[in-house]
């Protein structure tokens, strides 16, 4: 891909500086304040027309993903508020925060602009009175993938920084460096550095993060506006920030680390000509006269600590060895400079990618780079260096390479990129960045993720796409925003290789514990990603998963609430959305109770988390079902506990009802606890429905087949054992359940698998409409080691034969082995998969898939040997 950078320079009026964190200043160096950090913006009514939009998407959805970037993050107050709309569409100083992409003018001198932010303020206050965002109507922008143009929400993310006064970034992974790529969409997500800015300008009444101070010193004297970045290479966080007159720096909001600190000039690939003010800002006469140094030994920031004295002595030269520009794609022996664009900025890299960083600038010549002492590196993990050297280009340019090898589970984030020789050292500052392809192809979110040291939430994610995907994990708390706990990672970047799986606790992904609840949302960037999520205890007494949706829903249905002295529902909702959602609620219990409507008002991006008794005023129910209406679609689960049990279920969608449903498995007696099946039948209609159950054995020989009325909006419990006379032996009858609807309906339900007493383990799964089978399901989790096992079931609910096969594969992606059967009309497949295929044993990860040249219904059910937990997971439907 052809890169091509145009600068994202701001305009503004009276103005001045910054580089990394540090505040916008006036030439006399007061910090630019805005009146309120609740910032109101104003989009012009023009933008969903604009021409320069390319088709696909939706524009205004760009922009507020932009704004909501800035406000999700608990470490700053700062807030901007829902858009407004107006009918104007030029930049002017009138006190409107405007967005527009008609105006014109800003670009007549500055023609490679992407866009702009014009600042107006008081040069003696440095209080802001109107900022307003510029695009350049000469540019084409797309909101979905494309082949041409640049990525709107990137550069509206990067705009909406200006407007709360963050000066370009001289840390190349920020959102806020002042350059983009053709096709680029890393700077959609805010990097460290840019959360620091908004943190340390913005605080919170709390200031969970440390800091490092110091000064930097040439000649004896003060090194004002040199470039002081910290980073730590193991966790991939690059923070820079800028010397004051007197050569002091201090960088706030450092999350816990152990950091390598230095200094270096101001002067490419990022000049103080790219800061505010340009040539008359405050930073515009920065010393730039002095040679890359570091503090010396690493520091090591703890929570909340503040590491001061961290002085760094540069030698004040001219500088002989500085990275100004870089390029990827060159490839050995060809030494043509057209084979890649050699520019200033980033190196983008996908996970999985092999391909040549070349690098340029003062210093790198043709003698250096032969020189023993010569050698280019990049600091972090997740990649191999397979060669190394130099040569000149066709034109003359020397240059270093080094050909990489990225693996393809390396973590998305920025590397630092460095060259020494002769006893100098140039960074080209978080010049490597491991990040994603594309634009956000699948969003999955699941409403109820817990941790604490004695409650755990499991995520499996498999990628089935041809390369490796970059899913980006945030973690909410119930008002909206991302929780911030020291050492925590959050948002946290996961790479899943091409055909491949992960599997980690919540903990391990976003490496902190303390007491969390709310909800997670996975973004990736490729389209066949698809997870679940485990729900359980740290005793190993509790577990229970449910798929992940790939959609919200606005009309849904709980179907086992149990609210009593033994069990308790828990119902967890999360609002993706950018604006509040008002849900109503309604409570029918299993003898025609009735309570409610209870609404509930859920903001931005907040959850929702509440027992049905707390829902409900302590209702007390042995059970029932909820009903609920949003005016967003969101995604809703119930979670139903004991002491000693828990259950996971999804909201159904009561829009999309079926006269069928079926379950591929249940089971009753065995030797040993033994196991009971129950239904929970739901007619939400306003009219009787005639209602035929059938139970079949694995063969699809009937067990038994009722013909019963429900009542209008009637729950009705269904025993499987009692009804069709199954008698608890020590032989376990599996099979499968039919329901149809002979009139009235559609109808509703789940089937409630557990031991016989009922006191050891539980796992429930929604009733499937014959209308949602499937004919390539995903299960997205192997466990077959550390005393568990894994079984599956499916089910072939046609009238014709279904030939199945079942592939299992490993987290890598190897291929463990195919199972092969026809299955005749009502026949069911129950077996463990180690009885499949002996080559799945001892699997600690991993994922099934099962293909069928017709549609069926399946489950994946994990268990422990003790007997102690049991899990169902219903399939996810691989897309087209």
């Amino acid at each position: 891909m052809k890169r091509q950078f145009i600068f994202l320079l701001s305009v503004f009026v009276f103005s001045t500086p910054v580089g990394a964190f540090v505040r916008m200043h006036t030439p006399g160096g007061e910090p630019l304040k805005l009146p309120s950090d609740k910032v109101q913006l104003t989009l012009s009514n023009q933008i969903a027309a604009a021409p320069n939009i390319l088709p696909g998407g939706d524009p205004i959805a760009a922009l507020d993903a932009a704004r909501q970037e800035w406000n999700q993050f608990s470490t700053s107050s700062v807030f901007l508020q829902p858009f407004t709309n107006s009918s104007e569409n030029l930049a002017k100083d009138d006190g409107i925060n405007l967005i527009t992409f008609s105006d014109d003018s800003p670009f007549v001198r500055d023609t490679d602009n992407l866009a702009t932010t014009v600042i107006n303020f008081s040069p003696l206050t440095g209080t802001v009175r109107d900022t307003d965002v510029a695009f350049n109507p000469n540019f084409k922008f797309f909101v979905t993938s494309s082949n041409q143009g640049f990525d709107l929400q990137s550069v509206v993310t990067h705009e909406l920084g200006h407007t709360i006064t963050a000066d370009h970034s001289g840390v190349q992974s920020a959102t806020m460096w002042a350059s983009t790529e053709e096709l680029g969409v890393v700077q959609r997500s805010l990097d460290w550095d840019d959360i620091a800015f908004a943190a340390s300008t913005y605080p919170t009444a709390t200031r969970p993060f440390g800091s490092v101070s110091g000064r930097v010193i040439v000649a004896g004297g003060s090194a004002f506006g040199a470039h002081v970045v910290v980073y730590d290479p193991d966790r991939n966080v690059v923070i820079g920030g800028m010397s004051l007159r007197d050569g002091t720096y201090r960088i706030d909001s450092v999350p816990p680390g152990n950091y390598i600190v230095y200094a270096e000039p101001f002067d490419r690939p990022m000049t103080t000509a790219s800061l505010f003010g340009r040539g008359n800002g405050f930073f515009s006469s920065a010393n730039t006269m002095f040679m890359t140094s570091s503090s010396g030994s690493r520091q090591a920031v703890a929570l909340g600590q503040q590491v001061q004295n961290v002085d760094i002595a540069v030698p004040s030269s001219n500088v002989i060895l500085n990275i100004s520009r870089a390029g990827r794609n060159f490839v050995r022996p060809s030494n043509s400079a057209t084979s890649f664009n050699l520019r200033p900025g980033p190196v983008l890299a996908g996970p999985g990618e092999t391909f040549t960083l070349v690098v340029a600038g003062d210093g790198i010549t043709a003698d250096s780079v032969l020189a023993r002492d010569f050698r280019l590196e990049i600091e972090g993990s997740g990649f191999r260096i397979t060669d190394r050297g130099g040569d000149v280009f066709q034109s003359g340019t020397p240059f270093a390479f080094a050909q990489i090898a990225v693996a393809e589970n390396a973590v998305p984030g920025p590397r630092q990129v460095k060259v020494t020789v002769g006893g100098q050292t140039s960074y080209y500052t978080a010049g490597f960045v491991i990040g994603e392809r594309s634009v956000t192809q699948s969003v999955q979110r699941f409403g109820a993720v817990r941790q604490s040291a004695a409650e755990f939430t499991g995520i499996g994610i498999t990628n089935l796409s041809d390369v490796a995907a970059v899913v980006r994990a945030l973690f909410f708390d119930s008002s909206g925003e991302l929780f911030a706990i020291p050492g925590m990672q959050n948002p946290a970047f996961l790479s899943v290789p091409s055909k491949g799986q992960i599997a980690q606790f919540s903990q391990e992904i976003f490496q902190a514990v303390q007491q969390e609840n709310g909800w997670v949302e996975l973004q990736a960037d490729q389209g066949q990603v698809y997870s679940f999520f485990l729900s359980g205890d740290a005793g190993g007494t509790k577990l229970d998963g449910s798929d992940v949706p790939r959609s919200g829903m606005t009309n849904g249905i709980f179907t086992d609430v149990r609210q009593n002295s033994t069990f308790q529902t828990e119902i967890h909702m999360a609002n993706g959305n950018s604006t509040p959602a008002t849900v109503t609620f309604q409570f029918v219990g299993i003898l025609g109770r009735k309570l409610g409507p209870v609404t509930r008002v859920l903001g931005p991006r907040s959850g929702l988390s509440e027992t049905a008794g707390q829902l409900f005023g302590g209702v007390v129910s042995d059970g029932g079902y909820i009903t609920f209406t949003s005016d967003k679609a969101l995604n809703a689960l119930e979670l139903v506990r004991s002491n000693t049990t828990v259950v996971s279920l999804n909201a159904q969608d009561l829009s999309v009802g079926s006269s069928t449903l079926v379950s591929p498995h249940f089971a009753v007696g065995g030797a040993g606890l033994g196991f009971f099946s129950r239904l929970y039948l739901v007619n939400p209609a306003e009219s009787i429905a005639q209602v035929q159950l059938e139970a079949r054995d694995f063969k699809g020989s009937i067990l038994g087949s009722k013909v019963f009325a429900m009542n209008p909006q009637e729950i009705v419990p269904v025993g499987i054992g009692e009804t069709f006379g199954i008698v608890q032996t020590n032989s376990q009858i599996t099979g499968s359940i039919t329901i149809r609807a002979l009139s009235g309906g559609p109808i509703f339900g789940s089937i409630l698998v557990g031991d016989a007493a009922g006191s050891n383990f539980a796992s429930e799964l929604p009733l499937q409409g014959t209308a949602n089978l499937g004919k390539d399901l995903l299960f997205e989790q192997l466990a077959t080691a550390g005393g568990f096992f894994t079984g599956i079931a499916a089910y072939n609910a046609n009238s014709t034969s279904a030939k199945i096969t079942v592939e299992v594969y490993a987290p890598d992606g190897l291929l463990l082995g195919i199972f092969q059967k026809v299955l005749a009309p009502n026949e069911q497949l129950s077996r463990l998969i180690t009885e499949l295929l002996s080559g799945t044993a001892n699997q600690a990860g991993g994922y099934i898939r099962v293909r069928s040249d017709q549609a069926v219904s399946a489950v994946v059910l994990f268990s422990h040997i003790n007997g102690t937990v049991l899990s169902a997971v219903p399939a996810s439907k691989v897309l087209p």
